[in-house]
């Protein structure tokens, strides 16, 4: 078998793009074009400044791949025609990024004097085609001119039409469709086509190939819901798609856009050569060989076992051969071969040998012959060794080369509560606030649940926080979340030092109202016993933690920050109420903790932002506490 080809599908392309302009905010501002450069011959890596940061979009031409990320990349080049593109485009914003027809075209319109279209075809040889408006073509990566299509500096882009209008119009004009026409016209992929048609009939009318198309089309929609991408092995060929076809036809399963980023950029950037295409072939022979052994071990497994069957007649005829006589079967068994050096008995059936000693009652000579089994089991895993220690090689070489080119950094993935007010409390309970009336209406109707504590606190403007999972809570955790509830109200603003705080059961809290009366947006009726937590003080620590692999910075109590933050973190910041405005508040904050290194400074612009979005509203004096001093205060 020859090097595997990875095929990415046309509805994999339109998901991909799709979870590149949410993670972006593309709908909400869209990007400006920064740089184009190459890679290698056929890739092209292009940066664009979105509302969430610098990303980078890889697409090969040669292998028709697409994919993107917050991505360094190293040792590029520019040619005449990504020198031209930086010249005329750079800062200019992108007003549309779109597929055509769900076809493998991407389409790059850019908001400049001259209208100006950037084109990739994933199809065929792949190609790059810069038009204006009028799809009038000022340059091309290839030139091509053929009696089916041209390509030409001066000439007219012509894109295809929708595949389906022409099945249509054949089926309109009296042609017959056939199973073959469905795919040589290709709607969609063929695994999906061989999945949605499921039938062995051979002829189509239009109302079936609508049906067809509509069908693919709502697998394509539904994919987008699915945070992972499927693999499926046809032959050497490897399709990429965006949703399951088939469960027990899957070859592989990769979820999250993280790891669908790394995987893209492996087979983008690994160049395989005869090194490579050398080890895998090695690899294929070493697994043939233990399929091989697999099967013999299992055969001969089965073979001791039948054995015993014939115990009588092995002893009459180890008796046989101790006596010089020979023998030519045992039971249903061919004696090939009597070795009187070494005591023992070859037999064999439908070409699989066993030897057994003659010179030992049967059944002790069938328990010798269980050692060949281990001996198989030995043999398998010196070749897994093999194959793990040339897998290994193979990913070393790749990884060699893909560190050269395109260094992957991973995103900054978004929580549920990160829509609201949030914290940690000491023992690693998740606390979560309303921001408004509008998200104290969300938080408490839809993630209210049964074993949580709900705090509130005796001032107009206080947000109603949530302990999750506080029946299991212990003082320090509700002492936690009435922290973040105090200091979340308008008694920061308002400069209100200290502030009573109390805590319910959710089944303490509703929207039902006595009679006549009304309960505005975000309120919401306490019945039953109030807990008081008396004089809250309104002070801030801050620090940087771990969260699931990514570094996010936590706000919370002294405790709070003292359990969670990372290790080697050496100060934190102390915030209380005072005369300092909270930008230059977040500007210290974050400048001292990407100057030590305790956050990318790639996600500066992300970290501000996040912060100020969770810094209460008010004024502020701030503290710089050495760890030491705070775990002694």
């Amino acid at each position: 078998m020859g090097m595997t080809t990875i095929i990415l599908t046309a509805s994999t392309l339109y998901k991909l793009l799709e979870q590149f302009k949410n993670e972006t905010e593309y709908h909400i501002s869209k990007p400006r074009f920064r740089k184009i450069e190459k890679i290698d011959e056929t890739t092209y890596a292009l940066t664009l400044h979105t509302n969430k940061g610098k990303y980078v979009l890889l697409i090969d031409l040669k292998k028709k791949l697409f994919t993107f990320g917050k991505l360094k990349i190293e040792n590029s080049y520019n040619d005449k025609l990504t020198s031209y593109l930086n010249r005329k485009i750079k800062n200019r914003k992108i007003t549309s990024i779109n597929q055509h027809n769900l076809d493998r075209i991407i389409i790059f319109e850019i908001d400049n004097e001259d209208g100006y279209r950037i084109i990739f075809e994933l199809f065929g040889a792949g190609n790059l085609i810069i038009t204006d408006h009028n799809y009038k073509i000022i340059n091309v990566y290839k030139e091509f001119d053929t009696k089916k299509r041209s390509l030409k500096k001066g000439g007219i882009y012509i894109l295809p039409p929708e595949r389906i209008h022409l099945l249509i119009e054949r089926a309109k004009h009296g042609k017959i469709i056939t199973r073959k026409d469905l795919f040589r016209y290709a709607i969609t992929d063929p695994l999906t086509l061989n999945y949605l048609i499921n039938t062995d009939r051979k002829e189509f009318d239009i109302y079936e190939i609508k049906n067809i198309y509509e069908r693919a089309k709502k697998l394509i929609e539904r994919s987008l819901q699915d945070p992972c991408i499927y693999l499926y092995r046809d032959g050497e060929k490897l399709y990429v798609h965006p949703y399951i076809l088939q469960k027990d036809v899957i070859y592989g399963r990769i979820c999250g856009i993280d790891k669908i980023t790394k995987f893209l950029i492996a087979n983008i950037t690994s160049k395989e050569d005869e090194y490579i295409q050398k080890i895998s072939k090695m690899k294929e022979r070493l697994e043939r060989r233990i399929n091989e052994l697999i099967n013999e071990k299992e055969k001969t497994v089965e073979t001791l076992n039948e054995m015993y069957a014939f115990v009588d007649d092995l002893e009459i005829k180890f008796e046989k051969v101790r006596r010089g006589e020979d023998i030519e079967k045992i039971g249903i068994y061919d004696v090939v071969r009597i070795d009187r050096k070494n005591k023992y008995l070859e037999l064999e059936r439908d070409d699989i040998t066993v030897k057994l000693r003659y010179d030992v009652n049967p059944y002790s000579s069938i328990s010798f012959a269980y050692n060949k089994v281990k001996s198989y089991e030995e043999a398998i895993r010196n070749l897994e060794k093999e194959i793990e220690e040339l897998k290994k090689k193979i990913e070393d070489e790749k990884k060699r080369r893909t560190t050269d080119t395109v260094h992957y950094k991973k995103t900054l993935s978004k929580k549920w509560f990160e829509k609201f007010i949030w914290s940690i409390s000491t023992n690693g309970f998740l606390i979560v606030a309303g921001k408004d009336a509008t998200t104290n209406e969300i938080l408490i109707k839809k993630y209210l649940d049964n074993t949580d504590i709900v705090f509130h606190a005796e001032i107009a403007g206080s947000p109603f926080t949530l302990l999750k999972d506080g029946n299991r809570a212990n003082t320090e955790d509700i002492y936690d979340a009435a922290l973040i509830t105090a200091a979340y109200s308008k008694a920061w603003k308002v400069g209100v030092s200290t502030i009573p705080v109390y805590y319910i059961k959710p089944e303490q809290i509703s929207k039902k109202t006595p009679s006549g009366e009304y309960i505005k947006k975000g309120s919401f009726m306490i019945y039953g016993k109030k807990n008081y937590l008396k004089d809250i003080q309104l002070e801030l620590f801050i620090s940087v933690f771990n969260y699931e692999e990514t570094r996010k910075i936590l706000i919370g109590s002294k405790n709070c920050i003292l359990n969670h933050s990372i290790s080697n973190q050496k100060k934190f910041f102390r915030l209380t109420q005072g005369k300092i405005s909270k930008s230059q508040v977040v500007n210290k904050i974050i400048s001292e903790y990407t100057r030590q290194g305790l956050l990318d400074e790639d996600f500066r612009e992300y970290y501000k932002q996040d912060l100020m979005n969770r810094l209460p509203t008010g004024k502020y004096r701030v503290e710089i506490i050495d760890k030491k001093i705070l775990q002694e205060s």
